[in-house]
């Protein structure tokens, strides 16, 4: 009922999709100066057939105007980072059509998008306190939410994580 196959590849270079290939997926990275750090998304449905199944009475304008992804940040399995991404991160037409989408986190070349500015506020919230030197096991997860006036609070695709997701890891 719940389940939903997402993968997120972790990358440290943009990897056109036409030769991109599990092999390329990171294991281990090494968070430096000058490095890039981008994650490539697989879903089995776009966000706005999700953000249906959360809220079945709103138009699909309705829903990419209400609705977006959220993104959890864990370092060592202990949650660092929660973020709604804002409603107007990702344009009508991607939340409508991808299911497979490249975000850069870090960008030597400050790619603009709002992936940057979501590894910012990890770090600032958090994430550079966890990621001290040494090894650490990085994992996010994403799932859909929407935002309503019909209803009290916030609807989010079931009551559980949605994506489980580290290199290598099928959720």
């Amino acid at each position: 009922m719940c389940k939903i196959l997402v993968t997120i590849a972790f990358m440290d270079a943009v990897i056109p999709i036409e030769s991109f290939s599990p092999d390329k997926w990171l294991d281990t990275f090494r968070l430096q100066p000058k490095t890039d750090l981008h994650i490539r998304v697989f879903m089995g449905n776009s966000l706005t057939n999700y953000l249906h199944a959360l809220a079945p009475e709103l138009t699909a304008t309705a829903l990419t105007e209400n609705g977006n992804y959220q993104f959890s940040f864990y370092v060592d399995e202990k949650l660092v980072y929660i973020e709604n991404l804002p409603v107007g991160a990702g344009s009508a037409e991607s939340k409508n059509t991808k299911t497979v989408f490249r975000v850069p986190l870090i960008s030597v070349t400050n790619e603009d998008s709002w992936g940057r500015f979501l590894w910012q506020r990890f770090m600032m919230q958090g994430g550079a306190d966890a990621l001290t030197t040494g090894a650490h096991q990085f994992k996010i997860e994403i799932r859909p939410y929407v935002k309503g006036n019909n209803y009290s609070g916030w609807r989010y695709y079931c009551n559980r994580h949605y994506g489980n997701c580290g290199s290598r890891t099928k959720c």
